[in-house]
């Protein structure tokens, strides 16, 4: 297994909430992603355990998805007026 920094897939899911019509590999969906990224504490794992506690403490701590998507909207908003 490697590792993964599980905040990186939460980020995509809110983006696609945020600006749902930006294509996945688009640079200014890639931009937001790492705006928010940059700005949220990483959450590493490298084990199927691992993967399942980090989860589990992500998902049951409503702050960080309140915090993930304020960034996102903010990323989107920074990414799109700046094009």
């Amino acid at each position: 297994m490697e590792i993964k920094n599980l905040m990186e897939s939460l980020v995509f899911d809110a983006l696609e909430q945020v600006a749902p019509d930006f294509d996945a590999d688009d640079d200014a969906r890639l931009d937001a992603a790492c705006y928010v990224l940059n700005r949220l504490q990483p959450r590493y794992a490298g084990s199927t355990r691992g993967i399942a506690r980090l989860t589990r403490e992500i998902h049951q701590d409503h702050q960080v998805q309140v915090d993930i998507l304020r960034l996102a909207n903010e990323a989107m908003r920074r990414v799109t007026t700046t094009r």
